[in-house]
């Protein structure tokens, strides 16, 4: 993948801590690597409304996986049909 880049000139290669973002392949090529900062959920709205249906599913126990999906798909369908409720959740 690294020599397809630098065929059409990629100069620069835009990385986490993903291991193969730190190779003796990408650094040889010579790419410059823009680092991002480690991930915020706190700072993704989509992250507060997935950690409160994964709090409200994870109140249950279920008896198969089947059990368990179903309650998943309960919270998604109830956030999911209400937008107040999704507009309280990222502020």
């Amino acid at each position: 993948m690294v020599e397809e880049w630098q065929e059409v000139t990629i100069e620069a290669l835009v990385c986490y801590s993903a291991p193969c973002h730190r190779t003796k392949t990408v650094w040889a090529a010579g790419l410059s690597l823009i680092r991002l900062p480690p991930a915020e959920p706190a700072l993704h709205p989509a992250e507060w409304v997935f950690e409160e249906r994964r709090r409200a599913v994870n109140r249950g126990v279920y008896g198969t996986i089947e059990d368990t999906m179903a309650a998943v798909d309960r919270e998604l369908t109830r956030v999911t049909g209400s937008h107040v409720r999704i507009r309280r959740l990222v502020g």
